[in-house]
């Protein structure tokens, strides 16, 4: 086996025909000039060596396990018996012709057998993605260039706000022990409004992130390298069926470092039905209105009154025309232009996640952060905590799986535990606790998409990524269940995941309109939820898959987006099913309608994803039913403490950044404070 990856050399090539068969060297359709244009569609998967970057991230990112599976998929290509089974013919798939091997393919994609939908996703997704995100040799990618995508040329909307960033991360270079009163895993929105207000109240304070130190001088638009070093799993985190992408920000700041910067307070029904859930009153009380106040104002949130980008506009424009009430979303960011890259760190200080605000506040009180530092466990004694376990290691573009790390304990007699809603209940387990609720009541707000194809450039990479939103759907069940509408922007690898592909021409050519397209996020609020538990090195293993109701909201969501798009001008709205259903104008309706609920939304029958994860350590005042109480004290255990997403007592229904800001900031006053 090659020391570089996991695949013995008949299934490394087997690879290569699976990424040049998705995406094969293909002459251009009539009439396409141009030298670029004509080397896209000439363009293969070899040319950009995009097998060698999906093994990359398959042997980096999937468990013993997993890998076990994957060769298995890659095996069923090249065994006479299963592909005469499946196709009629026992021709290896390598020897196949480009149409034979398509046919293998969309066989896999469609097929009834779960695992042989999931081998085709988890391939497609990653080979796609890297086709339109890998960068050569030159710098930029030349797919995501010839589609419009400025990348690194995107105009900043002025001199960088703070290109040297006054926050220093403390240095870790050998096996090192740390004295501290807190010690807080976690930087995000969590683990930064905690660390700031223990640290000015003279508290000492060590904060531990799983992630790395990158700050506006790191930021970039190049997408490889964004996910990379962002996103846990290098954004190819999925639910165990891989039915579903997981979105988890992995940096200092957390996922306020790579949010979209929606803001929205919890509902004041959301909190009553919070209270009587959970039984803690307090949640509908007048100093948790007090700390959402006082976060919003040290973040900066505010609504925008200015243009629209055209990504947004076509929701609101849609929105209002159908009589769906759109409305602005407040925001965290001070004079934000029209880059649009958001998602991979804002390059100008524009937008004020925990890095720039709570952190940075932190810092200047006296605490001390380490990055690419992963809590092993957290220490006990007895019913006492007595620190934290973790290993400091290579920045992620530099790690290999089993690369030596430095061992770093900190002896603290308080631990705030806020890696998010799928890292803390694992820290959790890996400590030995055993509360039979941690990691259960995982919910993660299902998302699918729909398209809208227009005549002129949408540009759904430029300007502000969310800035519009429609909640007129939010209650169709009458007690809190429906569907929200936002926008989502459009990347060329981003969109390339996320894209049906039933053919390498067609799906070509689908993305050679990608500056066409905008992107209607269809969201709903989840009331089943699932779990994490650990895998075979310790790490959170999804468990999930989006309930009935989830997915006939999710099919109505897209059954009334595509009446959104079209009704903002769009010449065709289309789903994202594996075999996408479109529709060109509104008098075609009642036919797609019936299309997507027949459809159905079972797992990779149709991109399905999530960017929100909560519930996994809910709070409840009987220590049998949650894990924290109603102060943010795990049950059980002096000093121990959760201060995240995980906490919430159920699916939040809006975006919870906010939700879970005023949450910590209540809880640490009402908790690690109030003695």
């Amino acid at each position: 086996m090659d020391q570089r990856g996991f695949l013995t050399g008949r299934a490394r090539a087997t690879l290569r025909a699976v990424c040049d068969t998705l995406l094969p060297a293909l002459e251009p359709p009539p009439g396409v000039t141009g030298t670029a244009q004509v080397a896209y569609w000439r363009r293969s998967a070899a040319e950009l060596d995009v097998a060698a970057a999906v093994e990359e991230t398959l042997w980096l990112e999937t468990t013993p396990e997993q890998q076990a599976q994957i060769r298995q998929a890659l095996g069923l290509l090249v065994q006479p018996a299963a592909l005469r089974l499946l196709t009629g013919s026992a021709q290896r798939f390598p020897a196949r012709g480009q149409a034979g091997r398509e046919a293998v393919l969309r066989a896999w994609a469609t097929s009834p057998l779960p695992l042989l939908r999931q081998a085709f996703q988890v391939f497609k997704r990653l080979a796609c993605f890297h086709f339109y995100a890998h960068p050569t040799a030159a710098g930029a990618n030349p797919n995501a260039t010839v589609l419009g995508y400025p990348g690194f040329a995107l105009p900043p909307p002025g001199p960088p706000a703070n290109p040297a960033h006054p926050l220093r991360s403390l240095a870790i270079d050998r096996d090192t022990v740390l004295d501290a009163d807190v010690c807080v895993v976690g930087s995000g929105a969590g683990g930064g409004v905690a660390a700031a207000l223990l640290a000015q109240a003279g508290r000492r304070v060590v904060v531990l992130e799983a992630g790395g130190w990158y700050t506006e001088a790191d930021f970039s638009a190049e997408e490889e390298s964004g996910w990379e070093r962002l996103y846990m799993r290098r954004g190819a985190l999925a639910t165990d069926d891989a039915g579903m992408l997981i979105l988890a920000g992995r940096t200092l700041g957390g996922g306020t470092t790579v949010n979209w910067t929606t803001c929205f307070r919890p509902p004041a029904a959301l909190l009553a039905e919070w209270a009587a859930r959970s039984g803690v009153a307090g949640l509908q009380g007048d100093a948790l209105q007090a700390s959402y106040a006082a976060v919003e104002a040290r973040m900066g949130i505010h609504i925008d009154d200015g243009p629209f980008n055209g990504n947004n506009a076509v929701v609101w424009n849609g929105a209002a025309a159908l009589g769906l009430v759109p409305a602005r979303n407040p925001r965290n960011t001070t004079h934000c232009g029209t880059c649009g890259i958001c998602h991979f760190g804002c390059r100008w200080g524009a937008k004020q996640g925990t890095m720039r605000t709570y952190l940075q506040d932190a810092y200047d009180a006296g605490a001390q952060i380490v990055p690419n530092c992963y809590a092993d466990r957290v220490l006990l004694m007895g019913d006492r905590v007595v620190g934290v376990e973790a290993r400091v290691r290579r920045p992620v573009e530099e790690r290999v799986p089993d690369a030596p790390a430095h061992r770093l304990t900190v002896r603290a007699p308080v631990v705030v535990v806020a890696g998010g809603a799928l890292e803390s209940p694992a820290l959790l387990l890996r400590s030995g606790l055993r509360h039979p609720a941690i990691g259960r009541n995982l919910y993660l707000h299902p998302a699918t998409g729909v398209i809208g194809r227009f005549d002129t450039p949408v540009e759904a990479w430029r300007g502000p990524m969310q800035d519009v939103y429609s909640n007129a759907l939010a209650d169709l069940t009458g007690d809190g269940y429906g569907v929200r509408f936002e926008a989502v922007p459009l990347f060329p690898g981003f969109a390339a995941i996320t894209a049906p592909w039933t053919g390498g021409r067609a799906f070509r050519a689908y993305m050679g309109g990608l500056a066409h397209y905008n992107a209607l996020l269809v969201l709903t609020r989840d009331r089943v939820p699932g779990r994490v538990v650990l895998d075979s090195q310790g790490r959170p293993r999804l468990l999930y898959r989006p309930s009935a109701e989830s997915r006939r909201l999710l099919l109505r969501g897209c059954q009334e987006g595509a009446r959104v798009v079209l009704a903002a001008g769009a010449r065709e709205a289309q789903t994202l099913h594996t075999v996408p259903l479109r529709v060109r104008g509104m008098g075609g309706l009642d036919r797609f309608q019936a299309e997507v609920a027949a459809a159905g939304a079972a797992p990779n029958r149709m991109t399905i994803g999530s960017a929100h994860q909560m519930g996994t350590c809910r709070m409840d005042a009987h220590p049998a039913r949650g894990v924290v109480d109603g102060r943010g004290a795990v049950h059980g255990v002096r000093g121990l403490y959760v201060c995240d997403t995980s906490i919430f007592p159920s699916a939040s229904g809006v975006n919870p950044m906010l939700t879970v800001l005023g949450l910590a900031h209540w809880v640490v006053q009402r908790g690690l404070l109030a003695g």
